[in-house]
């Protein structure tokens, strides 16, 4: 099992640069990434993976992933 911590990013200038939405994704691929940080690209998949309950579209989920990637994040 993956080994994970998760810190205090409130003072972030990177997370701070995230919409609410983006800083929900950003979390909850922390929480499903593994020991090396991997976890699929694909929007699709992060969509089932990440919000398995959620009425979201892919193209939600891409622009938050999007939003991580110029944070420079992920």
């Amino acid at each position: 099992m993956a080994n994970r911590v998760i810190r205090d990013w409130t003072t972030s200038e990177a997370m701070d640069k995230l919409s609410a939405g983006a800083e929900v994704f950003f979390t909850r691929l922390i929480m499903k990434a593994d020991d090396f940080g991997s976890y699929f690209a694909n929007p699709k998949l992060l969509k089932s993976g990440l919000f398995p309950l959620k009425d979201l579209s892919e193209t939600t989920v891409k622009g938050w992933m999007n939003e991580c990637i110029t944070a420079e994040l992920i």
